[in-house]
Protein backbone atom coordinates (compact mmCIF):
# COMPACT_ATOMS: atom_id res chain seq x y z
CA UNK A 1 0.00 0.00 0.00
CA UNK A 2 2.81 2.01 0.64
CA UNK A 3 4.57 2.01 -2.39
CA UNK A 4 1.20 2.43 -4.15
CA UNK A 5 0.71 6.48 -2.04
CA UNK A 6 4.41 6.83 -3.17
CA UNK A 7 3.71 5.64 -6.78
CA UNK A 8 0.51 7.90 -6.74
CA UNK A 9 2.73 10.79 -5.27
CA UNK A 10 5.38 10.35 -8.10
CA UNK A 11 2.34 10.47 -10.71
CA UNK A 12 0.96 13.33 -9.17
CA UNK A 13 3.58 15.51 -8.25
CA UNK A 14 5.09 15.54 -11.54
CA UNK A 15 1.81 16.27 -13.16
CA UNK A 16 1.11 19.41 -10.82
CA UNK A 17 4.79 21.20 -10.17
CA UNK A 18 6.10 19.43 -13.53
CA UNK A 19 8.90 17.58 -11.53
CA UNK A 20 8.78 14.50 -9.59
CA UNK A 21 8.84 15.46 -5.85
CA UNK A 22 11.31 14.80 -3.56
CA UNK A 23 12.14 15.19 0.04
CA UNK A 24 9.59 14.21 1.91
CA UNK A 25 6.59 15.01 -0.46
CA UNK A 26 5.56 11.68 -0.56
CA UNK A 27 5.41 10.87 3.16
CA UNK A 28 3.18 13.61 3.55
CA UNK A 29 1.10 12.88 1.00
CA UNK A 30 0.44 9.56 2.39
CA UNK A 31 -0.04 10.59 5.48
CA UNK A 32 -2.96 13.12 4.55
CA UNK A 33 -4.59 10.37 2.11
CA UNK A 34 -4.21 7.83 5.24
CA UNK A 35 -5.70 10.75 7.45
CA UNK A 36 -8.79 11.31 5.02
CA UNK A 37 -9.78 7.48 4.96
CA UNK A 38 -8.83 7.34 1.07
CA UNK A 39 -5.77 4.70 0.94
CA UNK A 40 -7.88 1.62 0.56
CA UNK A 41 -10.23 2.34 -1.68
CA UNK A 42 -10.49 0.51 -5.17
CA UNK A 43 -11.18 2.85 -7.94
CA UNK A 44 -11.01 1.75 -11.69
CA UNK A 45 -10.36 5.53 -12.64
CA UNK A 46 -7.06 5.89 -10.43
CA UNK A 47 -6.20 2.52 -11.04
CA UNK A 48 -6.26 3.34 -15.00
CA UNK A 49 -4.08 6.41 -14.25
CA UNK A 50 -1.45 5.01 -12.74
CA UNK A 51 -1.11 2.76 -14.99
CA UNK A 52 -0.78 5.14 -17.44
CA UNK A 53 0.09 8.47 -16.18
CA UNK A 54 0.65 10.22 -19.51
CA UNK A 55 -3.43 10.21 -19.29
CA UNK A 56 -4.13 12.28 -16.64
CA UNK A 57 -4.48 15.63 -18.01
CA UNK A 58 -7.38 14.31 -20.16
CA UNK A 59 -9.07 12.06 -17.19
CA UNK A 60 -8.29 15.02 -14.82
CA UNK A 61 -9.82 17.49 -17.52
CA UNK A 62 -13.13 15.62 -18.12
CA UNK A 63 -13.69 15.01 -13.95
CA UNK A 64 -13.39 18.69 -13.55
CA UNK A 65 -15.97 19.29 -15.54
CA UNK A 66 -18.90 16.11 -15.33
CA UNK A 67 -19.75 16.83 -11.95
CA UNK A 68 -19.58 13.66 -10.38
CA UNK A 69 -17.51 13.00 -7.38
CA UNK A 70 -14.02 11.43 -8.09
CA UNK A 71 -11.20 9.68 -5.70
CA UNK A 72 -8.52 10.64 -8.28
CA UNK A 73 -9.62 14.66 -8.08
CA UNK A 74 -9.76 14.33 -3.84
CA UNK A 75 -6.04 12.56 -3.89
CA UNK A 76 -5.29 15.52 -6.68
CA UNK A 77 -6.34 18.20 -4.38
CA UNK A 78 -4.26 16.40 -1.35
CA UNK A 79 -1.39 16.22 -3.57
CA UNK A 80 -2.00 20.14 -4.96
CA UNK A 81 -2.14 21.56 -1.11
CA UNK A 82 1.08 19.82 -0.15
CA UNK A 83 3.10 20.70 -2.79
CA UNK A 84 1.62 24.27 -2.46
CA UNK A 85 2.64 24.29 1.17
CA UNK A 86 6.24 22.79 0.56
CA UNK A 87 8.57 25.26 0.77
CA UNK A 88 10.40 23.48 -2.33
CA UNK A 89 7.66 23.60 -4.54
CA UNK A 90 5.36 27.08 -3.26
CA UNK A 91 6.75 29.18 -6.39
CA UNK A 92 4.66 26.83 -8.74
CA UNK A 93 1.75 28.15 -7.65
CA UNK A 94 2.16 32.17 -6.94
CA UNK A 95 1.22 34.51 -9.85
CA UNK A 96 4.49 35.66 -11.96
CA UNK A 97 4.59 39.29 -12.85
CA UNK A 98 5.07 38.64 -16.38
CA UNK A 99 1.29 39.95 -17.49
CA UNK A 100 2.33 41.52 -20.87
CA UNK A 101 1.18 38.28 -22.27
CA UNK A 102 -1.53 36.91 -20.57
CA UNK A 103 -4.40 37.38 -22.69
CA UNK A 104 -2.27 35.24 -25.85
CA UNK A 105 -1.61 32.94 -23.19
CA UNK A 106 -5.14 32.48 -21.23
CA UNK A 107 -6.78 31.92 -25.42
CA UNK A 108 -4.36 29.08 -25.94
CA UNK A 109 -4.79 27.81 -22.58
CA UNK A 110 -8.46 27.49 -22.94
CA UNK A 111 -8.59 26.05 -26.06
CA UNK A 112 -6.15 23.28 -25.10
CA UNK A 113 -8.07 22.64 -21.76
CA UNK A 114 -11.11 22.04 -24.67
CA UNK A 115 -9.05 19.78 -25.80
CA UNK A 116 -8.35 17.84 -22.86
CA UNK A 117 -11.94 17.73 -21.73
CA UNK A 118 -12.87 16.04 -25.37
CA UNK A 119 -10.10 13.29 -25.10
CA UNK A 120 -10.75 12.78 -21.27
CA UNK A 121 -14.88 12.16 -22.03
CA UNK A 122 -14.31 9.75 -24.47
CA UNK A 123 -11.32 8.02 -22.17
CA UNK A 124 -13.86 8.10 -19.70
CA UNK A 125 -16.77 6.25 -21.45
CA UNK A 126 -14.20 3.14 -21.54
CA UNK A 127 -13.62 3.08 -17.92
Amino acid sequence: MASDLAREAEIFGTYLAGQRPGGDVAGVYAAAVRQHGLESIDDAVLAYVVRHPGRLKYIDAALAFSGRESLLRKKLFIMFCVLEAHPDYCDHFLARADNQRSIISLFFLGIRSAMRIAIGKMLLLFL
